[in-house]
């Protein structure tokens, strides 16, 4: 194989990942937002077990708002 079959492999890759990555995350943002989270939280995939337990036993300020 030579360079250009390289490069179009490459961008071939780079366009599939980009799709994997807003089909993933575009619904995992919209889901922060509706219980009150910044988007940044959908980034917590990567590292699930943690972004879960935090999600699970953190206030949800759409849900339960803060008592005053």
């Amino acid at each position: 194989m030579d360079w250009a079959n390289y490069l179009s492999l490459a961008i071939g890759f780079a366009v599939i990942g980009i799709a994997y990555f807003f089909l993933a995350f575009w619904p995992l943002i919209k889901i922060m937002h509706r219980i009150g989270r910044s988007g940044w939280w959908s980034l917590l995939i990567f590292v699930w077990p943690v972004g879960l337990w935090l999600l699970a036993y953190t206030r949800w300020p759409a849900i339960d708002p803060p008592s005053q």
